[in-house]
């Protein structure tokens, strides 16, 4: 078995280390040995983005490091702690922080891409500019109608005189991410 002299390195700075087997004492060496500051680099968390929405991801270290983030392809600059990524399909970062001794960490992010959702939009009739006004339906519900006579989700003919009005549907995910639908 082999002995060792602080058994444990733990913080940075310079050590005399004794190794030793027992019962072998002219084995005995001493060894300076330096322990190096943490580079240990840290990511920012993963996160949930829109389609066509950018992101700032971030990395830090307890010391000055430079930085490599892949894959590059959507991001603005690579090498630095905190590119803006623009992925179009949910992506898995890795960035490696190497500090100015020498020491590699790495991390990931992961950024999943949130598709729009998909909506869909009860069809208005034609009607009578004296008609009573019709209930707006779309599916999911909780989302917003609005257009020219479109008031509490409904279309009030009276209130726009005769024409083609166009009518919109704007529905916001748990996300934030918005989709919409348009009627004529």
């Amino acid at each position: 078995s082999i002995t060792r002299n602080p058994s444990q390195l733990v913080h940075a700075g310079v050590y005399s280390l004794n190794i030793g087997v027992p019962g072998c004492s002219s084995v005995a060496r001493t060894f300076r040995v330096s322990v190096l500051a943490n580079g240990s680099v840290l990511a920012s968390a993963s996160s949930n983005i829109c389609v066509g929405s950018v992101l700032a991801l971030n990395a830090t270290t307890i010391t000055s490091a430079t930085y490599s983030w892949s894959p590059i392809s959507s991001l603005d600059n690579p090498n630095i702690p905190n590119p803006i990524a623009s992925p179009s399909i949910t992506t898995t970062y890795t960035v490696i922080g190497i500090s100015p001794d020498g020491c590699i960490s790495s991390e990931t992010v992961r950024v999943e891409v949130i598709e729009p959702t998909s909506l869909a939009f009860t069809s208005v009739c034609s009607l009578c500019g004296n008609g009573p006004a019709v209930q707006l339906q779309a599916q999911p519900q909780g989302g917003m109608f609005s257009g020219l006579g479109v008031s509490n989700d409904q279309f009030d003919p009276a209130t726009t005189g005769a024409g083609i009005f166009t009518i919109q549907y704007l529905y916001v995910d748990m996300f934030g991410c918005s989709s919409t639908i348009s009627q004529n």
